[in-house]
């Protein structure tokens, strides 16, 4: 639908206009938003009600000054290239030592595999690997039965689980929905607050 409109910008309303999207495909547009302009763009209550319960008063979820500051700070922290060399040795080594043996013993072992499920535990270990200096080990086959896979599993869980919770809020028309089944600790909210009590 996006290379149809003549601007590449598409707006989405919902029944009683609840809600609505804007989605944009146009490089320029993305870059004025994202890069020369950001600060300009302000998340919104939306954005920070839905993932407050998870990102709190972190730069992925705040806007204007403390947004400013937040940035600043970390980007004393991780220049891009130094930044793209830490990821790039975390995920190179994460395929050498865990998703290439890991994958080898399946196929070893005349196996059948979820890829979908292999590739979320590879994410899984680099993300904590890069965020928080840990490895889970998801993948590590010797440590299955362990308390460190076993713990790092049940960290991927949780994690998906307010994702993908974080997700319907976002798709939900009526905040109120989900804000009286977190009230009354319900549902999908009671889920996410198990999940995300794991995470923490």
């Amino acid at each position: 639908m996006l290379s149809q409109t003549s601007s590449s910008t598409l707006q989405v309303k919902t029944l009683l206009n609840l809600s609505h999207d804007i989605s944009i495909a146009s490089h320029s547009k993305v870059e004025h938003l994202l890069v020369s302009n950001f600060p300009n763009y302000v998340k919104g209550s939306r954005f920070y009600d839905v993932l407050h319960d998870l990102l709190i008063h972190g730069i992925f979820n705040v806007d204007g000054n403390l947004w400013t500051i937040q940035c600043k700070i970390s980007s004393h922290e991780f220049n891009t290239k130094l930044l793209k060399h830490f990821i790039s040795n975390t995920v190179n080594s994460e395929i050498s030592n865990h998703l290439i043996p890991y994958l080898s013993k399946i196929y070893d072992k005349n196996r059948v595999i979820n890829l979908q499920n292999v590739l979320r535990k590879f994410g899984v270990d680099n993300i904590c690997n890069v965020a928080f200096g840990t490895d889970p080990a998801c993948l590590d086959l010797e440590n299955m039965h362990h308390t460190q896979s076993m713990s790092g599993l049940s960290f991927a869980k949780s994690f998906d689980d307010t994702v993908d919770i974080c997700s319907s809020r976002f798709m939900s028309p009526l905040s109120l929905v989900w804000k009286m089944k977190r009230f009354f600790n319900i549902g999908s909210e009671k889920q996410f607050k198990q999940a995300t009590e794991e995470i923490i």
